[in-house]
C-alpha cells in the first residue's frame, strides 16, 4: 500500500508519475445495476452560477 505523502507526490512528480501502483482494482462489469447515472455535471452545471 503506497502511502501518500508530500515527500510521495514529489518524488514521483520528477519521474513523470510513472511508477504510482494502481490505486483501485478493475472489477468486471456487473450484467444490471440498479442506478445508471449518466453525466457528472463538471463545467456545464456551474455555467448557471
Amino acid at each position: 500500500m503506497v502511502r501518500y505523502s508530500i515527500f510521495t507526490l514529489v518524488r514521483n512528480a520528477i519521474a513523470y508519475h510513472a511508477h504510482w501502483p494502481q490505486a483501485w482494482r478493475r472489477p468486471q462489469p456487473k450484467r444490471s445495476y440498479d442506478v445508471a447515472i449518466v453525466g457528472g455535471g463538471g463545467a456545464s452545471a456551474l455555467a448557471g452560477r
